[in-house]
Protein backbone atom coordinates (compact mmCIF):
# COMPACT_ATOMS: atom_id res chain seq x y z
CA UNK A 1 0.00 0.00 0.00
CA UNK A 2 1.33 3.42 -0.98
CA UNK A 3 0.18 6.60 0.76
CA UNK A 4 1.47 9.92 -0.53
CA UNK A 5 0.69 13.47 0.56
CA UNK A 6 2.25 16.63 -0.84
CA UNK A 7 1.76 20.35 -0.31
CA UNK A 8 1.86 20.89 -4.09
CA UNK A 9 -1.10 18.57 -4.72
CA UNK A 10 -3.03 18.61 -1.45
CA UNK A 11 -2.07 21.95 0.10
CA UNK A 12 -0.44 20.21 3.08
CA UNK A 13 1.05 16.86 4.09
CA UNK A 14 -1.45 16.06 6.84
CA UNK A 15 -3.54 12.86 6.71
CA UNK A 16 -6.31 12.95 4.08
CA UNK A 17 -9.07 13.36 6.66
CA UNK A 18 -7.87 16.94 7.26
CA UNK A 19 -8.88 18.05 3.76
CA UNK A 20 -12.06 15.97 3.69
CA UNK A 21 -13.26 17.43 6.99
CA UNK A 22 -12.67 20.95 5.66
CA UNK A 23 -14.94 20.13 2.70
CA UNK A 24 -18.00 19.03 4.72
CA UNK A 25 -20.84 21.56 4.30
CA UNK A 26 -22.02 23.06 7.57
CA UNK A 27 -25.56 21.76 7.06
CA UNK A 28 -24.27 18.19 7.33
CA UNK A 29 -22.64 18.56 10.73
CA UNK A 30 -24.65 18.10 13.93
CA UNK A 31 -21.90 18.63 16.48
CA UNK A 32 -23.84 21.27 18.39
CA UNK A 33 -26.83 18.94 18.74
CA UNK A 34 -24.52 16.33 20.22
CA UNK A 35 -22.66 18.82 22.39
CA UNK A 36 -19.40 18.26 20.52
CA UNK A 37 -16.74 20.55 19.05
CA UNK A 38 -16.63 21.05 15.29
CA UNK A 39 -15.30 17.91 13.53
CA UNK A 40 -12.35 19.71 11.93
CA UNK A 41 -11.48 21.31 15.28
CA UNK A 42 -11.64 17.94 17.04
CA UNK A 43 -9.33 16.39 14.44
CA UNK A 44 -6.83 19.26 14.40
CA UNK A 45 -6.67 19.43 18.18
CA UNK A 46 -5.92 15.71 18.37
CA UNK A 47 -3.14 15.98 15.78
CA UNK A 48 -1.61 18.91 17.67
CA UNK A 49 -1.60 16.92 20.90
CA UNK A 50 0.00 13.96 19.15
CA UNK A 51 2.70 15.98 17.40
CA UNK A 52 3.60 17.87 20.57
CA UNK A 53 4.03 14.65 22.52
CA UNK A 54 5.85 12.97 19.63
CA UNK A 55 8.54 15.66 19.74
CA UNK A 56 9.02 15.04 23.47
CA UNK A 57 9.59 11.36 22.69
CA UNK A 58 12.15 12.19 19.99
CA UNK A 59 13.94 14.60 22.34
CA UNK A 60 14.25 11.91 25.01
CA UNK A 61 15.25 9.31 22.43
CA UNK A 62 18.11 11.52 21.25
CA UNK A 63 19.26 11.95 24.84
CA UNK A 64 19.08 8.19 25.31
CA UNK A 65 21.35 7.58 22.32
CA UNK A 66 23.74 10.36 23.32
CA UNK A 67 24.07 9.07 26.87
CA UNK A 68 24.70 5.51 25.69
CA UNK A 69 27.32 6.34 23.07
CA UNK A 70 29.17 9.11 24.90
CA UNK A 71 28.87 8.05 28.53
CA UNK A 72 28.05 4.32 28.31
CA UNK A 73 25.08 4.93 30.60
CA UNK A 74 21.38 4.20 30.39
CA UNK A 75 19.84 6.36 33.10
CA UNK A 76 17.49 8.15 30.65
CA UNK A 77 15.19 5.16 30.19
CA UNK A 78 12.65 6.14 32.90
CA UNK A 79 12.20 9.59 31.33
CA UNK A 80 11.97 8.05 27.87
CA UNK A 81 9.32 5.56 28.93
CA UNK A 82 7.35 8.30 30.67
CA UNK A 83 7.18 10.35 27.47
CA UNK A 84 6.44 7.25 25.40
CA UNK A 85 3.56 6.41 27.69
CA UNK A 86 2.22 9.89 27.04
CA UNK A 87 2.46 9.33 23.29
CA UNK A 88 0.58 6.03 23.50
CA UNK A 89 -2.19 7.77 25.43
CA UNK A 90 -2.41 10.53 22.81
CA UNK A 91 -2.50 7.99 19.98
CA UNK A 92 -5.30 6.09 21.67
CA UNK A 93 -7.21 9.31 22.33
CA UNK A 94 -7.01 10.09 18.61
CA UNK A 95 -9.56 7.33 18.03
CA UNK A 96 -11.88 9.03 20.52
CA UNK A 97 -11.61 12.15 18.33
CA UNK A 98 -12.45 10.06 15.27
CA UNK A 99 -15.52 8.63 17.00
CA UNK A 100 -16.62 12.14 17.95
CA UNK A 101 -16.22 13.24 14.32
CA UNK A 102 -18.32 10.36 13.01
CA UNK A 103 -21.01 11.03 15.60
CA UNK A 104 -21.04 14.68 14.55
CA UNK A 105 -22.23 13.77 11.04
CA UNK A 106 -25.04 11.65 12.49
CA UNK A 107 -28.46 13.34 12.60
CA UNK A 108 -29.29 13.32 16.33
CA UNK A 109 -32.56 11.46 15.85
CA UNK A 110 -30.85 8.30 14.56
CA UNK A 111 -30.43 6.96 18.09
CA UNK A 112 -31.08 7.84 21.72
CA UNK A 113 -28.47 10.12 23.30
CA UNK A 114 -25.68 8.37 25.16
CA UNK A 115 -22.42 9.50 26.68
CA UNK A 116 -20.26 7.12 24.68
CA UNK A 117 -19.76 7.85 21.00
CA UNK A 118 -19.12 4.23 20.04
CA UNK A 119 -22.39 3.11 21.66
CA UNK A 120 -24.25 5.84 19.83
CA UNK A 121 -22.68 4.92 16.48
CA UNK A 122 -23.57 1.27 17.04
CA UNK A 123 -27.20 2.15 17.70
CA UNK A 124 -27.41 4.78 14.96
CA UNK A 125 -25.92 2.37 12.41
CA UNK A 126 -24.07 5.19 10.69
CA UNK A 127 -23.26 4.09 7.12
CA UNK A 128 -19.61 3.08 7.00
CA UNK A 129 -19.22 2.87 10.77
CA UNK A 130 -18.84 -0.92 10.92
CA UNK A 131 -16.18 -0.86 8.20
CA UNK A 132 -14.30 1.88 10.08
CA UNK A 133 -14.43 -0.02 13.37
CA UNK A 134 -13.31 -3.30 11.78
CA UNK A 135 -10.50 -1.66 9.77
CA UNK A 136 -8.81 -0.12 12.82
CA UNK A 137 -9.38 -3.00 15.24
CA UNK A 138 -6.01 -4.71 14.79
CA UNK A 139 -4.18 -1.53 15.73
CA UNK A 140 -6.59 0.30 18.03
CA UNK A 141 -7.85 -2.63 20.07
CA UNK A 142 -5.00 -5.11 19.91
CA UNK A 143 -1.98 -2.81 20.02
CA UNK A 144 -2.17 0.79 21.19
CA UNK A 145 -5.47 0.29 23.02
CA UNK A 146 -4.15 -2.80 24.78
CA UNK A 147 -1.00 -0.94 25.82
CA UNK A 148 -2.97 1.97 27.24
CA UNK A 149 -5.77 0.02 28.91
CA UNK A 150 -3.40 -2.43 30.60
CA UNK A 151 -1.52 0.50 32.12
CA UNK A 152 -4.69 2.34 33.11
CA UNK A 153 -6.74 -0.51 34.50
CA UNK A 154 -4.40 -3.43 35.27
CA UNK A 155 -1.33 -1.71 36.73
CA UNK A 156 0.73 -2.64 33.67
CA UNK A 157 4.10 -0.94 33.21
CA UNK A 158 6.35 -0.13 30.29
CA UNK A 159 9.79 -1.65 30.88
CA UNK A 160 12.97 -0.97 28.95
CA UNK A 161 15.02 -3.44 26.98
CA UNK A 162 17.85 -2.88 24.52
CA UNK A 163 20.28 -4.75 22.31
CA UNK A 164 23.78 -3.35 22.25
CA UNK A 165 27.38 -3.92 21.26
CA UNK A 166 30.43 -1.72 20.98
CA UNK A 167 29.02 -0.17 17.79
CA UNK A 168 25.23 -0.57 17.98
CA UNK A 169 22.39 0.41 20.29
CA UNK A 170 18.80 -0.67 19.67
CA UNK A 171 16.47 0.48 22.47
CA UNK A 172 12.86 -0.50 23.00
CA UNK A 173 10.32 -1.63 25.56
CA UNK A 174 7.86 -4.28 26.59
CA UNK A 175 4.57 -4.16 28.48
CA UNK A 176 4.94 -5.76 31.88
CA UNK A 177 1.84 -7.57 33.09
CA UNK A 178 0.87 -10.42 35.40
CA UNK A 179 1.44 -13.74 33.65
CA UNK A 180 -0.82 -16.80 34.14
CA UNK A 181 1.51 -18.27 36.78
CA UNK A 182 1.37 -15.04 38.79
CA UNK A 183 4.82 -13.65 38.01
CA UNK A 184 5.49 -10.38 36.23
CA UNK A 185 6.76 -10.41 32.67
CA UNK A 186 6.03 -9.35 29.09
CA UNK A 187 2.26 -9.32 28.59
CA UNK A 188 1.01 -12.60 27.17
CA UNK A 189 -1.78 -10.67 25.39
CA UNK A 190 0.67 -8.46 23.52
CA UNK A 191 3.98 -10.32 23.30
CA UNK A 192 3.90 -13.81 21.72
CA UNK A 193 4.98 -16.41 24.25
CA UNK A 194 5.68 -13.61 26.74
CA UNK A 195 9.13 -13.58 25.16
CA UNK A 196 9.35 -10.57 22.88
CA UNK A 197 9.44 -6.78 22.93
CA UNK A 198 9.16 -3.74 20.64
CA UNK A 199 12.03 -1.67 19.31
CA UNK A 200 11.31 2.05 19.39
CA UNK A 201 12.35 2.24 15.74
CA UNK A 202 9.72 -0.11 14.31
CA UNK A 203 7.05 0.88 16.82
CA UNK A 204 7.35 4.59 15.96
CA UNK A 205 7.27 3.82 12.23
CA UNK A 206 4.11 1.77 12.65
CA UNK A 207 2.43 4.40 14.81
CA UNK A 208 3.13 7.13 12.25
CA UNK A 209 1.90 5.03 9.34
CA UNK A 210 -1.32 4.35 11.24
CA UNK A 211 -1.97 8.09 11.58
CA UNK A 212 -2.17 8.32 7.81
CA UNK A 213 -3.94 5.00 7.35
CA UNK A 214 -6.56 6.02 9.93
CA UNK A 215 -6.93 9.37 8.12
CA UNK A 216 -7.68 7.52 4.89
CA UNK A 217 -10.21 5.21 6.55
CA UNK A 218 -11.91 8.15 8.29
CA UNK A 219 -12.11 10.10 5.04
CA UNK A 220 -13.66 7.12 3.24
CA UNK A 221 -16.18 6.63 6.05
CA UNK A 222 -17.23 10.28 5.93
CA UNK A 223 -17.76 10.04 2.17
CA UNK A 224 -19.93 6.93 2.62
CA UNK A 225 -21.97 8.55 5.39
CA UNK A 226 -22.73 11.74 3.47
CA UNK A 227 -23.52 9.87 0.27
CA UNK A 228 -26.01 7.56 1.98
CA UNK A 229 -27.54 10.11 4.38
CA UNK A 230 -27.65 13.14 2.10
CA UNK A 231 -26.89 11.89 -1.43
CA UNK A 232 -23.89 14.23 -1.33
CA UNK A 233 -20.59 13.40 -3.01
CA UNK A 234 -17.92 14.59 -0.56
CA UNK A 235 -14.65 15.21 -2.36
CA UNK A 236 -11.21 16.11 -1.12
CA UNK A 237 -10.08 19.55 -2.21
CA UNK A 238 -6.59 21.05 -1.71
CA UNK A 239 -6.69 22.82 1.62
CA UNK A 240 -4.06 25.06 3.16
CA UNK A 241 -3.34 24.50 6.80
CA UNK A 242 -0.86 23.14 9.25
CA UNK A 243 -0.55 21.56 12.66
CA UNK A 244 2.14 22.68 15.10
CA UNK A 245 5.25 20.44 14.98
CA UNK A 246 3.78 18.05 12.38
CA UNK A 247 6.46 18.83 9.77
CA UNK A 248 9.22 18.31 12.32
CA UNK A 249 7.73 14.99 13.37
CA UNK A 250 7.42 13.95 9.71
CA UNK A 251 11.08 14.77 9.12
CA UNK A 252 12.25 12.86 12.20
CA UNK A 253 10.09 9.83 11.37
CA UNK A 254 11.60 9.83 7.89
CA UNK A 255 15.06 9.69 9.46
CA UNK A 256 14.37 6.59 11.59
CA UNK A 257 16.78 3.81 10.67
CA UNK A 258 15.22 0.33 10.37
CA UNK A 259 17.25 -1.09 13.26
CA UNK A 260 14.86 -3.52 14.90
CA UNK A 261 14.95 -6.35 17.41
CA UNK A 262 15.86 -9.83 16.06
CA UNK A 263 12.30 -11.19 15.94
CA UNK A 264 11.07 -8.00 14.23
CA UNK A 265 13.48 -8.20 11.29
CA UNK A 266 11.27 -10.54 9.20
CA UNK A 267 8.13 -8.52 10.00
CA UNK A 268 6.70 -5.94 7.57
CA UNK A 269 7.33 -2.30 8.28
CA UNK A 270 6.51 1.01 6.55
CA UNK A 271 9.25 2.82 4.69
CA UNK A 272 8.80 6.57 5.22
CA UNK A 273 10.07 9.14 2.74
CA UNK A 274 9.97 12.82 3.74
CA UNK A 275 10.78 15.63 1.32
CA UNK A 276 11.27 19.11 2.84
CA UNK A 277 10.89 21.26 -0.29
CA UNK A 278 8.28 21.15 -1.63
CA UNK A 279 6.91 19.33 1.37
CA UNK A 280 5.87 15.77 0.69
CA UNK A 281 5.64 12.49 2.58
CA UNK A 282 5.02 8.98 1.35
CA UNK A 283 4.67 5.56 2.94
CA UNK A 284 5.37 2.20 1.38
CA UNK A 285 3.84 -0.56 3.46
CA UNK A 286 4.94 -3.23 3.49
CA UNK A 287 8.22 -2.07 2.04
CA UNK A 288 10.46 -4.33 -0.01
CA UNK A 289 13.51 -2.75 1.64
CA UNK A 290 15.17 -4.96 4.20
CA UNK A 291 15.70 -3.85 7.75
CA UNK A 292 19.25 -3.70 9.06
CA UNK A 293 20.58 -7.08 10.10
CA UNK A 294 21.65 -7.46 13.67
CA UNK A 295 25.18 -8.45 14.65
CA UNK A 296 26.10 -10.35 17.80
CA UNK A 297 24.86 -8.27 20.70
CA UNK A 298 24.06 -8.40 24.36
CA UNK A 299 20.56 -7.65 25.59
CA UNK A 300 19.76 -5.74 28.76
CA UNK A 301 16.34 -5.30 30.33
CA UNK A 302 15.27 -3.14 33.25
CA UNK A 303 12.48 -3.76 35.70
CA UNK A 304 11.09 -1.28 38.22
CA UNK A 305 11.24 -2.96 41.61
CA UNK A 306 10.46 0.07 43.78
CA UNK A 307 9.59 3.73 43.22
CA UNK A 308 12.58 5.42 41.51
CA UNK A 309 14.63 2.24 41.81
CA UNK A 310 15.82 0.39 38.72
CA UNK A 311 17.75 -2.81 38.47
CA UNK A 312 19.49 -4.28 35.45
CA UNK A 313 19.09 -7.89 34.37
CA UNK A 314 21.48 -9.39 31.84
CA UNK A 315 20.49 -12.11 29.41
CA UNK A 316 22.80 -14.22 27.29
Amino acid sequence: MLIRRSSAKHGNILPRAWNVLAAIPDQFTYHLDHGKRHPKSAYGNSLRNISSQWLKVFNELEKLYTEHYWEQLDTRFPAMLSEYRGLLYRLNEHFDACYTILRSVCPPDLAKPTQFDTYYLDKAKLPGWKQFRDSIEAYQKNHVGLLVNTQKHSQGELCSIYFHSDTEFRPGYYLQDVLPDGVLGPSAKLHPGSNSAFSFARDLMMHYWWQYRTGDILADTLRIALRVLHNYDLREEPHQGSVDDWITVASKCGDIRPEFFPDEIPKPYPRIFFQPEPQAISFEFPTTARSHRIAEMRVSAYIEVAPRSWTGIWFS
